[in-house]
């Protein structure tokens, strides 16, 4: 990755009006969590050409990396609006973010998916999953609560609301989504074993190994 940083940059010393190189090495950059120097280099390329997406998703994940997500949202914005619109792309991104545990990029590219269709259960439910990535459970709840209002017979919803109800202190409300959610698809093991911890929190020491043993 050094090297080609070493090259990117002695093509940028080369040929400073192509926006190909400037990209590039943002791309390096940002690789290398030098985050503002990628911010730097991908300003550049849009300046020098900016109908092309690709600078625009870079600079919003570094964006995104350094808690600026307003300023992330306006990139992928623009880039989808450069790529004729791509809600798909922003939600399939989400998805790929959250798997890799990058809830902060997951965030940015969910609420922009939100944005464009707000009346979609699965962008809400992955801008959910991401804020409880990072830790703040009160608005993933909410966030699951309009997924909920929108497709209220998901189970997959509710065990994520559930997860994040537990996790904000509030027992009561999760052995409720945990119920639901088993209610609806009692092959979810893992329901019953937050299910199992929500009761030990309530103090209901009963009802909780009942729940570990069907788990098991």
């Amino acid at each position: 990755m050094e090297m080609a940083l070493a090259d990117f940059s002695k093509a940028v010393e080369l040929d400073p009006s192509n926006p190909l190189t400037w990209k590039l090495r943002g791309a390096v950059y940002y690789r290398l969590e030098h985050y503002k120097k990628a911010v730097s280099d991908l300003t550049k390329a849009i300046e020098l050409d900016p109908s092309k997406p690709e600078p625009y998703l870079y600079r919003g994940n570094a964006y995104g990396e350094m808690d600026m997500f307003s300023n992330a949202i306006a990139d992928f914005n623009r880039a989808r609006e450069a790529e004729n619109g791509d809600y798909f792309e922003n939600l399939k991104q989400a998805h790929k973010a959250i798997l890799e545990g990058a809830f902060q990029t997951a965030l940015a590219r969910a609420t922009s998916a939100t944005d464009e269709r707000p009346n979609d259960s699965i962008a809400h439910t992955y801008r959910g999953i991401a804020l409880h990535g990072i830790s703040r459970f009160g608005q993933a709840v909410d966030a699951f609560n309009i997924a909920d209002a929108i497709d209220p017979d998901n189970p997959a919803i509710m065990f994520n609301r559930g997860l994040s109800n537990l996790a904000h202190s509030r027992p009561s409300d999760a052995v409720s989504d945990f119920s639901s959610a088993l209610s609806l698809d009692s092959s979810l093991g893992a329901a019953l074993k937050y299910r199992a911890v929500a009761y030990d929190h309530l103090g209901m020491t009963i009802e909780a190994e009942a729940d570990r043993k069907m788990s098991k």
